[in-house]
């Protein structure tokens, strides 16, 4: 028999004492800490990380290893009059053996404007691992990710899953899979050589979005905006990633429908720039080239 388990089965009361102890402690600390403590000190992490003020009105502990925080706002700086990111609960899972590795691995669960993102996330010095499900969220979250003027609204569901290589995006794969019965942009708008031309606030019935990536290859095979005014596709369209940004380049068709009061709008561009199907009523361009400064050709 090993040694250890000799020794386990000769102490075994003075074990099991130590391991009750042990265990009345961790439970102590866990109930007893004073979290409000950390409150500021959560804020002014949070407040380098996103360059914003941020707040929150409560912090609690969810299990061992999660935290969880209430109504969370990253205030927008430009002075608008809606947060740039607010979220009811926020709840963060910890593996706090990735950290051993230099790591961060963990769950994550946001509640936002109505809707939820809940799922797992990796990150290394390397690559990121996301496994992200969407259920009724509201698209107004992106104003965190792109700083842009414009607005969308809605719901979507759906998912996005895969592993980014940071040092090397021909090795990165993953998956988009999104929709929405619902969807508004608004502040749109567009610079041609002819000047800037600002869309009116559109409204989509009809969004659909399917993407795959492998080896840095992405497929964009399906992506549909339908709506009254403007119905707009891209089907089979492709996306070559590179280490370095400036040698990823795209190759896709777009076809889009206007209605009238669109055309008359736009009628001057899309001539110009697109070719026209009277038979199925739509316009095409393609976009090939670079992908940070793609050329536009009928």
């Amino acid at each position: 028999m090993p040694k250890l388990l000799i020794f386990l089965k000769e102490k075994k009361t003075i074990v099991l004492y130590t391991l009750y102890f042990i265990g009345v402690f961790v439970i102590s600390l866990y109930t007893t800490f004073p979290l409000d403590t950390l409150k500021p000190l959560i804020e002014g992490k949070l407040r380098v990380l996103f360059n914003r003020p941020v707040s929150f009105t409560r912090i609690d502990t969810h299990y061992i290893t999660g935290v969880e925080l209430d109504d969370l706002v990253i205030a927008d700086t430009k002075g608008g009059t809606e947060p740039l990111f607010s979220a009811q609960k926020v709840t963060l899972f910890m593996n706090p053996f990735s950290l051993l590795g230099g790591s961060y691995s963990g769950y994550f669960n946001v509640e936002s404007l109505g809707g939820k993102i809940s799922g797992s996330l990796s990150m290394s010095n390397t690559e990121i691992d996301i496994d992200t499900h969407f259920k009724g969220i509201n698209p107004k979250l992106l104003k965190l990710l792109v700083a842009k003027d414009y607005v969308i609204d809605g719901k979507i569901n759906g998912s996005i899953e895969g592993i980014a290589v940071l040092n090397d995006f021909t090795k990165s794969n993953g998956r988009v899979e999104l929709d929405a019965k619902k969807l508004n942009i608004e502040h749109v708008s567009l610079t041609t050589p002819l000047g800037p031309f600002v869309f009116p606030e559109l409204e989509f019935t009809n969004f659909i979005t399917s993407i795959s990536i492998k080896d840095g290859n992405v497929d964009l095979k399906k992506i549909t905006l339908e709506g009254e005014s403007a119905k707009i596709y891209i089907k089979d369209g492709i996306i070559k990633l590179a280490k370095n940004r400036a040698d990823a380049k795209i190759n896709l068709k777009l076809e889009f429908e206007l209605d009238e009061e669109l055309k008359k709008r736009f009628g001057v561009i899309v001539d110009q720039f697109c070719n026209y199907n009277s038979a199925t009523n739509l316009y095409s361009l393609k976009l090939s080239g670079s992908l940070l400064a793609p050329v536009a050709t009928k």
